[in-house]
């Protein structure tokens, strides 16, 4: 019979297939726990309405972003700035907009001030304009990020991305923006170089945010992307039904290197058979058959069909007992997540 090379055969060790699998599995468990909570925050924004706006320069990522990631920000809008970049690696090409945000100026602050019937006071962070060899060169607190389908498809005023446009500050329009704010890590790079072709710079602390294009509700009530997770479970289920192949496969096919020794001394001595004491009973025919069948039995070992179906039984019960337990308590934390945290006074007179 021809064999396995070992390296292979140490490969397909269907212990080791089969705990692949449950890592994978623990990898889709742990994309469903971050799917549920990111309904659990999006039906909890909903249900609490929009966060209270705040100045982009005075913005606090520590307790100025709401449930679902949400931001809601007050800032000058320079849309002649704004420059369109492709997705890297992307297939299909994908594109994105970034526009500037820049703070909020004197200007801006007094018609906050008549809008909201207030005094515009003083801005707890002043705007800087530098000059560089006669160019102002502006530090933007903030960038919009917006998907796009192509180059030339971008938004051309600013009414289109802010949920409000107040009036025309100093820098641009001055507006409300609302949408979900984003680490501003993933754009860094790309936006400090492509802003500094427009002579703009950002500053160090500055504030990414994906506009609700469609509108607070429809972005909020949209359905989440979940083909993933089920990937991975799918991905899941062939490692374990590798596992059973491969414990039937080993069973049928030994190794390279096992077992030769043992059949070439059996094919030149075999052992000798035990002689009956004196005196001693003949066993019959039919318990001569029967003892051979025993042997034959022990010779071949465990039936490998039987036990790559074991195995493969075995693999799915624990995954599903795993996802059980898993879902259970994903489940309960968001519905305690939801009835602990903090509703708003409208809610609680209701």
């Amino acid at each position: 019979m021809r064999r396995l090379p070992s390296t292979l055969y140490e490969i397909l060790d269907p212990r080791k297939v089969l705990l692949a699998a449950l890592l994978v599995a623990a990898g889709g468990l742990f994309l469903t726990y971050a799917e549920v909570q990111n309904q659990a925050d999006r039906e909890l924004a909903l249900r609490q309405g929009p966060p209270a706006p705040v100045l982009i320069q005075d913005f606090d990522p520590e307790s100025d972003i709401a449930a679902a990631g949400e931001v809601r920000m007050f800032g000058e809008i320079d849309m002649s700035a704004a420059v369109t970049l492709p997705v890297r690696h992307s297939d299909p090409q994908a594109w994105v907009r970034l526009v500037p945000v820049f703070p909020v100026s004197d200007i801006g602050a007094a018609l906050l001030a008549e809008r909201e019937g207030k005094d515009a006071g003083v801005l707890k962070a002043q705007v800087e304009r530098r000059v560089v060899a006669g160019v102002p060169n502006l530090s933007a607190a903030g960038v919009i990020v917006i998907p796009i389908s192509g180059p030339d498809a971008v938004p051309q005023d600013a009414a289109e991305i802010a949920e409000e446009i107040i009036g025309e500050g100093h820098f641009g329009a001055l507006a409300l923006l609302d949408g979900e704010g984003r680490d501003p890590r993933e754009v860094e790079l790309v936006a400090h170089g492509a802003l500094a072709v427009m002579n703009i710079s950002l500053a160090d602390r500055f504030v990414s945010v994906v506009p609700y294009l469609q509108g607070r509700e429809a972005a909020l009530s949209a359905p989440l992307a979940a083909a993933g997770q089920y990937l991975v479970f799918v991905a899941a289920l062939i490692l374990v039904a590798m596992a059973a192949a491969a414990q039937v496969w080993r069973a049928m096919v030994p190794a390279a290197g096992f077992g030769d020794d043992d059949e070439d001394m059996s094919e030149a001595s075999p052992a000798p058979r035990k002689n009956h004491p004196n005196f001693a009973p003949i066993p019959s025919q039919r318990e001569i058959r029967s003892a051979d069948r025993e042997a034959a039995k022990i010779a071949a070992g465990p039936n490998p069909l039987v036990t790559g179906l074991k195995i493969l039984g075995q693999g799915l019960w624990a995954m599903l007992w795993l996802a059980g337990r898993a879902l259970s308590s994903l489940t309960g934390r968001a519905v305690r997540a939801l009835r602990n945290r903090r509703s708003r006074p409208e809610d609680e007179a209701l």
